[in-house]
């Protein structure tokens, strides 16, 4: 049976592996990771915003911006009262997260920005392990109305300044690539970039 293969940048070997199988590249994706001890992140939020109090986030705004930043192409968020669309099961999700937390749940850590209208246009979850001090960030999304105006990095700066120091895990920065490979019969109409690969790493298979 084909499969898909999800490789990190610096896994050179096993691309190769791959390619030599009739692997092609088809998508890509880069993600970056910040150094805390070696420096603060201070994104001001933009003007016409605000930071919304974890402990008054209204259930309905938060799934209709997380409906929003994730399911581009979907819809609008309408029928949320109606039993088995996906607007319904969203917001009872996101309803059942407030009134009964799963473990480890801090969503007092949350950050929540509003637009001058009270909508809610950037989340950005977060679970804080004292035990380990552990902070994990999830789920994180901004509407698409409201993007590239610095949000998400001023949402992230709030978090750097509310989270115990602890919470710095001190690794360097680095820039890394994820890239997902499919076998010849699987190709979609996107091909390989040789480039992009030389200077990619290893694969898994």
């Amino acid at each position: 049976e084909p499969r898909e293969l999800v490789l990190n940048q610096g896994q050179k070997a096993l691309i190769e592996a791959a390619e030599a199988r009739g692997y092609k590249v088809v998508d890509r994706e880069e993600y970056k990771v910040f150094n805390f001890r070696a420096g603060q992140l201070s994104r001001p939020l933009p003007s016409g915003y605000h930071f919304v109090d974890p402990a008054q986030v209204n259930p309905l705004k938060a799934a209709r911006c997380m409906w929003e930043g994730f399911n581009e192409g979907r819809g609008p968020f309408t029928g949320w009262e109606i039993p088995g669309t996906g607007p319904h099961e969203l917001y009872q999700s996101v309803l059942g997260a407030s009134s009964a937390p799963s473990p480890h749940a801090t969503y007092e850590r949350n950050v929540v920005i509003a637009d001058e209208a009270g909508d809610y246009v950037c989340f950005a979850g977060m679970w804080w392990v004292e035990k380990n001090k552990l902070a994990y960030l999830e789920p994180l999304c901004t509407v698409p109305e409201h993007r590239h105006k610095g949000l998400a990095a001023a949402a992230l700066s709030q978090h750097d300044r509310l989270l115990p120091a602890a919470a710095a895990p001190g690794r360097p920065d680095h820039d890394r690539r994820c890239q997902r490979l499919l076998p010849p019969n699987r190709l979609p109409g996107r091909h390989y970039d040789p480039a992009f690969c030389e200077g990619a790493g290893k694969c898994a298979l």
